[in-house]
C-alpha cells in the first residue's frame, strides 16, 4: 500500500484514510519538487548549451515544434518523454531528481 511506503499505514486505517494520506503526501511531494526543480527550464538550458533548436528536438522525439516550447514551460514532464529527451540530448536529467532526493534523505536522517 502507498501509505505503508510513507510509513503511515495503520492496521485499523480505513481505505479512505489511506487514500487521503497518499494524496496528502503526493501533493506535498509535488509541491517540494516544483519548488526545487523546473525540468522544462533544465531542458531548455541544455538545448541552449548544445546550440540545438526546438525544431531539432521536435524531429528527434516526433512531435510538433510548439510542443517543445510547451515542454520548456512545464515544471513536470512524463517520464517516458523525459527519457527520450535525455537520450537525444545525451544527458541524464534524472540526476537533478536523484540529487534532490539524496539531500532530502540526508536532511531527514540528520533530524533523527
Amino acid at each position: 500500500m502507498w501509505a505503508d511506503l510513507f510509513g503511515v499505514w495503520h492496521p485499523k486505517a480505513s481505505k479512505t484514510d489511506i487514500v487521503e494520506v497518499h494524496v496528502f503526501y503526493y501533493l506535498k511531494f509535488k509541491i517540494l519538487m516544483s519548488e526545487k526543480i523546473h525540468i522544462g527550464k533544465k531542458i531548455q538550458e541544455r538545448m541552449k548549451e548544445d546550440r540545438r533548436t526546438a525544431r531539432w528536438l521536435a524531429e528527434q522525439i516526433h512531435c510538433d515544434r510548439s510542443n517543445i516550447y510547451r515542454i520548456y514551460q512545464r515544471q513536470h514532464i512524463d517520464i517516458e518523454q523525459l527519457v527520450q529527451i535525455c537520450i537525444h540530448l545525451n544527458v541524464d536529467l534524472f540526476a537533478h531528481y536523484s540529487e534532490y532526493i539524496q539531500k532530502q534523505i540526508q536532511k531527514k536522517n540528520s533530524k533523527m
